[in-house]
């Protein structure tokens, strides 16, 4: 019984490290297909990219883009979300922190 509140004790704070960067990850992934398909329509249609025309697009896909919930946007020529920003702009400070903690 006691290992077994060990294990516990141990796995959950991984689960739900896992989890976040699962949600990101599908995130990212989601962005960056948005994305790609999203200038593709652009350059097809020899279009200028419109908010309007943005939003449009966006409706094809969903309520669920980021699991978090983010507003997707498109900046710049880049789709971003308002909680993890795009695959650009992840921040490898956190990878390096990530990195720095001993697996168990």
């Amino acid at each position: 019984m006691v290992i077994i509140g060990i294990w516990a004790a141990v796995a959950s704070p991984m689960f739900v490290g896992l989890q976040e960067q699962l949600k990101e990850e599908v995130c990212l992934y989601n962005l960056q297909i948005i994305e790609r398909d999203y200038d593709r329509d652009l350059a097809l249609s020899n279009r200028e990219h419109s908010d309007m025309l943005f939003n449009q697009r966006l409706e094809g896909y969903g309520d669920r883009i980021c699991p978090l919930d983010g507003v997707v946007v498109y900046v710049d020529g880049e789709v971003q979300c308002s909680v993890h920003g795009n695959e650009e702009g992840h921040d490898e400070s956190e990878e390096e922190e990530d990195s720095n903690v001993p697996f168990l």
